[in-house]
């Protein structure tokens, strides 16, 4: 490529035509204020480098000088405008960046962009042990797809992952280098082309299992009996689909029990995109009359929904694990913990319910605000767990 600038050279400024006694010329002309000159693309450049012209000692001087112009020289090759500076230097950090400081980034990323808490901590967990596996200070520019199969399949070999875990971990480096490619960190995702081929058969236990009627109702009358308030956060669960951190950031304002309909703020959703808003949902008629019964009308609207584990709503958030927690002791109590249920099974209660009384399933996921139809079937794979087959028979031919 054609250069578009001059060798630099160091002006030393005018000529010495007078040495006093005892000294030099070459002492005087260190004297002098020296400064490197250039042309870029035409244009006349002249740089002072910092404290070169403190130094008076001629060698260490010309010393000093001759290392700035080696450095602009290396720059100048690199890229580097005089005219442009920022631009370089944006390059030169894009260059650098390692992966350790790339994770703060994305972090960062997705903290402005409203994603939740837990969400942001998954991810860190499975972008740290990526950066505990590969070599300190590793650049973002030198990892490759071969890093990334090496990651998962060392986990997976020595039975850390199991298939779901090494979904979630593809599932969080493919956001990670979507994310660092749309802030200009990368040209290339090095993800692409990840081998499909890897697999874990690690056995794992059951989570999420769905309740049969029998165990809801257990379920809903010790609840009723003994913790009203996860006993109403589950009926919400039941009644709404919404996600337990939705509804944990729930406030009284967004209850409208005239229009039959709930708000989820657009910074309480689970989303990793910038463009979003408010969804606004409809209550369940069934729902309503536990809604009623809190007395909604005579609380402040700002106040938490969930707050307060006696009396509901409170001016602060309940705390992140309460309700799990206090929901654990309930199957304790019933000998349904350890078995694959808990909370979240209600959802998936719920939703199976759904399509067994004729819902659509195109119904189900909006209700779900699912993107995708994989998401609404993740909700009915359990579907047959409490089938029994023993009793059924057919014609005879």
């Amino acid at each position: 490529m054609e250069k578009n600038y001059t060798t630099p050279v160091i002006k030393k400024g005018a000529e010495i035509t007078f040495v006093p006694k005892g000294s030099t010329k070459k002492i005087e002309q260190a004297k002098k204020p020296w400064y490197i000159e250039y042309y870029y693309e035409g244009r006349q450049v002249r740089v002072r480098p910092d404290n070169l012209n403190r130094i008076k000692n001629p060698d260490e001087k010309q010393s000093k000088a001759d290392n700035e112009i080696e450095a602009l020289i290396a720059d100048l090759r690199d890229g580097y405008n005089p005219f442009r500076p920022t631009d370089y230097l944006t390059k030169i950090e894009i260059e650098k960046l390692t992966f350790k400081d790339a994770i703060e980034k994305f972090e960062k990323f997705h903290r402005e962009n409203y994603s939740k808490e837990k969400t942001i901590k998954c991810y860190k967990s499975k972008l740290h042990a990526l950066r505990d596996y590969l070599p300190d200070d590793i650049l973002l520019s030198d990892i490759h797809k071969a890093h990334l199969e090496s990651f998962v399949r060392s986990k997976v070999d020595d039975g850390t992952y199991s298939q779901a875990t090494l979904k979630f971990a593809k599932r969080t480096f493919s956001a990670f280098f979507a994310v660092m490619m749309e802030l200009k960190y990368l040209e290339e995702n090095p993800y692409l082309g990840f081998s499909k081929r890897i697999k874990s058969f690690k056995e794992t236990d059951d989570s999420h299992l769905p309740y049969n009627d029998e165990q809801l109702a257990k379920l809903m009358e010790w609840l009723d009996i003994n913790d009203k308030y996860v006993a109403l956060f589950a009926r919400t669960i039941y009644f709404t689909c919404l996600r337990p951190a939705e509804i944990k950031g729930l406030k009284v304002k967004d209850i409208n029990l005239k229009n039959r309909t709930i708000t989820v703020r657009k910074g309480n959703k689970k989303t990793t995109s910038g463009d979003i808003k408010d969804d606004v949902l409809p209550l369940m008629p069934s729902f309503i009359p536990f809604l009623k019964n809190m007395g909604l009308e005579t609380a402040n609207k700002e106040d938490f929904l969930f707050g307060d584990t006696k009396k509901f709503f409170s001016s602060t958030p309940i705390g992140e694990n309460t309700p799990y927690n206090r929901f654990v002791k309930c199957l304790e109590c019933l000998s349904l913990d350890k078995l694959g249920y808990d909370l979240y099974s209600i959802k998936h209660t719920s939703n199976i319910s759904k399509f067994n009384q004729g819902w659509k399933i195109e119904k189900i996921m909006k209700f779900n605000r699912h993107r995708n139809i994989e998401q609404t079937l993740t909700y009915l794979q359990n579907i047959t767990y409490h089938t029994d087959l023993s009793e059924l028979d057919l014609l005879t031919i």
